[in-house]
């Protein structure tokens, strides 16, 4: 038994990302996706990326972006981890020779042929719950996807955590909204809660 890999997503204060690496969390995540509630210039990823990180790793996610773009952000935040959340081929994920979680939204066969040709993905994330329901039939019968790391995430909070871990038995989740006080601004409460209702959790 291990404990459930855990990442805090959606960061934009300084002082959240203090607080979630004061919690020993494994990941924290920016959005490097202009015009979404969330997003991170680069200016604000710069001073994100120099803040400590203790033993979490930063994450910075995109979707469809440029490649120039991807290089520029990557230079402002020093990423640990990259994540994308678009129609990128394994080799444009791979071409910034940074391990990466490819992430689908997991609702149709297109998600799981995306899925399959990310073979070199450090993890996959599903992001949300009815598609995760679907994907977890197919990791062990599949043979390109089975033994995947699996990630869950979309609307975790800590009164269904438990129940959705026991039943999809994934690697970790990912949480945003369901830390946050309010829009870009997470709960130090909600964050403490959701750290000891994790740390609980034991996963195979």
């Amino acid at each position: 038994m291990s404990a459930l890999w855990l990442k805090f997503c959606g960061i934009v204060r300084a002082e959240d990302l203090d607080t979630a690496v004061s919690l020993g969390v494994d990941a924290v995540g920016i959005i490097a996706v202009p015009h979404t509630p969330r997003a991170v210039s680069l200016a604000e990823a710069a001073l994100l990326g120099d803040r400590p990180r203790g033993s979490s790793k930063l994450v910075v996610v995109f979707q469809d972006s440029d490649p120039g773009f991807i290089r520029e952000y990557i230079s402002a935040a020093r990423p640990d981890l990259l994540q994308f959340h678009g129609r990128e081929s394994s080799g444009f994920a791979e071409s910034f020779s940074i391990p990466y979680i490819k992430a689908v939204r997991g609702e149709d066969s297109a998600s799981f042929v995306l899925l399959a040709a990310h073979a070199n993905s450090w993890a996959i994330l599903i992001d949300n719950p009815a598609g995760a329901d679907q994907l977890t039939s197919r990791l062990a019968s599949d043979p390109q996807l089975a033994g995947r790391r699996l990630v869950l995430a979309g609307g975790l909070n800590v009164s269904d955590l438990s129940d959705r871990v026991a039943r999809l038995r994934p690697f970790g989740v990912d949480v945003s909204r369901g830390i946050e006080g309010s829009p870009r601004m997470k709960s130090e409460q909600k964050m403490i809660e959701f750290v000891h209702a994790a740390r609980a959790i034991k996963v195979d």
